[in-house]
């Protein structure tokens, strides 16, 4: 009645569902050098308290606290002693595995939390390369070229090579024969895959790198996407060639004499090599000797040849590597000849730079410019070749030589050419100039040594001439032979064949559009007078 005393009787509480003790220890060596096979025994150092232990269950796991599923391997009676489970050679290890887990249990269950040792397969590496970086050089579309960056692996101590694969997947490697190996250094590797490239598999999407040593492959491995380098764009001047890549850079080899590779050198280069300090591109304009790149951020860069000021940076001197046009922005494209470049503006004037000696700037002279100059009385032009503009009302007006005026005489001012209208397309190489029309139909003048007039004759005319025998034109190529896809999508072409290069089999000049066979699904069409 008078309340409780000070003190009690105190005693543990034991959860009887599952032992209170863990296994004191696990130990394993692998003895089977078969990598993924295990062999040796498994020892585990008893509880410290085996009160309420009645026996011991062994797992593989995969990390040091869960089982890789509930498919033990052993379950033994404790015997009051350490016990040691015995793994027969070859017993197959889950490729998920990393651990043993031991578990303590009775008759109501087993412990939670198991003792656990990290797996030592003796047959291959534990660890694998933290990391694999890759970017393709080789502007060929089944090939690839450039470094691959190996990032080591955090221990490399039972690792004797890196092997490098193709793969199918991010995980997956397409067949057993690997692009190369190396020998870790204690230092991240890189490997240089020879600049002439190597044959990519079609279905191949990845690299894959594995840790690799006497006894086998580490099972897993790192990959990196193939992020195929083809181009969007591939041009020439004389003997080079320049490739706009996806990412927006450019990349160029051949004659490298006044520095048009842009790669700070005028040294001749045989395989793609980066143009220096230029992304974001967004089309190429190609002279003679000489390269103009339109960016993103619509001004405008040049590289190469300069005797003729074809840079538009003031001065004369030839450029290694690309140098922006002065004074030149929102700029909507560029198209120019061997040694000048027009650019057609946002506001739709034109502003032109380089070699005047005919009057190609349009701007009522026959003096070179350094700068760009505008082009005089040029509003509203839709579009714009390398001396004419097709104007918003489908009209043309020409400047320069060959300006479809009748006239032998350079004009250095635009002017508008005779007799057009309904005009929907131009295209134009040094001496020649067509027009495509509302109706399908094709008019062109200028040089005509070779047929490539489309007339029938080899009379050279300064004024717009049918072409004959072609219709229904949806777009046209020129140079000194010429070609147009028709709304069938097949190709008609006309005009010098020295090599061939009309594409019906012989090599005699054409004055009439001629179908070219075995060609059809045609979209568009690319010349090179390289």
């Amino acid at each position: 009645a008078d309340g409780e005393m000070a003190t009690g009787t105190s005693f543990a509480i034991i959860d009887k569902g599952v032992p209170e003790h863990a296994a004191a220890g696990v130990a394993f060596t692998d003895g089977d050098e078969v990598g993924g096979k295990l062999a040796g025994d498994i020892v585990i150092t008893k509880a410290a308290n085996e009160s309420d232990v009645t026996g011991y269950v062994v797992y593989f796991g995969s990390n040091a606290t869960t089982k890789v599923s509930d498919t033990f391997i052993r379950d033994v009676e404790k015997t009051g002693s350490d016990l040691a489970v015995s793994l027969p050679s070859g017993t197959d290890k889950p490729a998920n595995a990393t651990h043993l887990l031991v578990f303590t249990r009775n008759g109501d269950g087993k412990m939670a939390t198991p003792t656990s040792l990290k797996i030592s397969d003796k047959g291959v590496p534990l660890n694998a390369a933290v990391g694999v970086s890759f970017k393709d050089t080789d502007i060929n579309g089944n090939k690839i070229a450039g470094d691959i960056l190996i990032t080591k692996a955090s221990d490399e101590s039972d690792i004797t090579e890196y092997e490098i694969y193709f793969g199918s997947d991010p995980t997956t490697k397409m067949g057993q024969t690997a692009i190369t190996r190396i020998a870790p250094s204690g230092k991240n590797i890189m490997v240089s895959l020879p600049p002439e490239g190597i044959i990519k598999p079609s279905s191949a999407s990845h690299l894959l790198v594995f840790t690799k040593n006497q006894y086998g492959q580490m099972a897993t491995g790192v990959a990196v996407l193939i992020d195929d380098a083809a181009p969007t764009q591939v041009k020439s001047g004389y003997q080079f060639t320049c490739a706009l890549m996806i990412d927006k850079t450019v990349r160029c080899w051949g004659n490298n004499e006044y520095g048009q590779l842009g790669d700070g050198t005028f040294l001749q280069r045989t395989t793609p090599t980066p143009v220096v300090g230029l992304i974001g591109v967004n089309s190429l304009h190609f002279g003679l000797s000489h390269v103009c790149a339109l960016k993103e951020d619509k001004t405008v860069s040049c590289w190469g040849d300069n005797s003729n000021s074809q840079l538009g940076d003031g001065t004369n001197v030839s450029r290694p590597l690309p140098t922006k046009v002065v004074g030149l922005d929102s700029v909507s494209s560029l198209s120019g000849d061997h040694s000048h470049t027009c650019a057609l503006l946002a506001n739709k004037t034109v502003k032109c730079w380089g070699r005047n000696w005919n009057g190609q700037l349009g701007d009522g002279t026959f003096t070179d410019k350094t700068l760009p100059t505008v082009a005089v009385g040029l509003n509203n032009v839709d579009s714009l070749t390398s001396s004419c503009a097709l104007l918003s009302d489908k009209t043309v007006k020409c400047w320069g030589s060959w300006t479809g005026n009748g006239s032998a005489d350079n004009v250095a001012t635009p002017a508008q050419v005779p007799g057009l209208s309904n005009v929907i397309s131009m295209s134009q190489s040094g001496l020649n100039t067509c027009v495509v029309f509302e109706d399908k139909s094709v008019k062109c003048w200028g040089d005509n040594i070779m047929g490539e007039l489309g007339d029938n004759t080899q009379v050279s005319k300064n004024d717009p001439t049918q072409v004959l025998n072609l219709s229904m034109v949806t777009s046209i190529s020129t140079d000194q032979f010429l070609c147009a896809v028709l709304n069938n999508k097949t190709v008609k072409c006309w005009g010098s064949n020295f090599s061939g290069q009309v594409g019906d089999n012989t090599n005699q000049h054409k004055l009439l559009p001629v179908l070219v066979p075995n060609v059809s699904d045609v979209v568009s069409l690319s010349q090179s007078e390289s």
